[in-house]
């Protein structure tokens, strides 16, 4: 992907060595790499090819005085969640082979579910089946 995203200084590549310690390392590693100059982080899944910059974009546009944005598809949460800067010290507690799916669950009152008519923010492609609906 390195190698097809023009380099400017909005796109800063990391790279997680210890990425066979879980998706929490992976996290980290990105939240270490921030700007001081950042406003807010999205934390996405790989697995989630189909999301594209419009939902992106609803969710930067959706920003309001909630630390937490996450999209939802008829009542179900997705991803990718946009996080304020003020929750990245919460996030970088946690460990192992977790996302932040505990700090949503801890956070509740700090969340803007956000509708987006967009079933892709809930479907991940996990199996060679998933791709062969496609």
């Amino acid at each position: 992907i390195e190698k097809i995203i023009d380099k400017n200084e909005k796109v800063k590549f990391v790279f997680n060595k210890n990425f066979e310690s879980g998706m929490a390392s992976s996290i980290k590693t990105g939240l270490n790499h921030l700007s001081e100059k950042t406003e807010g982080f999205f934390i996405c899944l790989g697995d989630m090819p189909m999301v594209n910059h419009d939902i992106y974009n609803q969710l930067i546009k959706s920003k309001d005085n909630k630390k937490i944005i996450v999209p939802t598809y008829k009542g179900q949460q997705g991803n990718p969640v946009l996080f304020n800067k003020s929750m990245k010290e919460k996030i970088i507690g946690i460990t192992g082979d977790v996302g932040a799916k505990k700090i949503l669950e801890l956070n509740k009152d700090k969340i803007l579910n956000l509708e987006i008519n967009d079933k892709s923010i809930t479907k991940g492609f996990n199996t060679q089946d998933d791709f062969s609906s496609l």
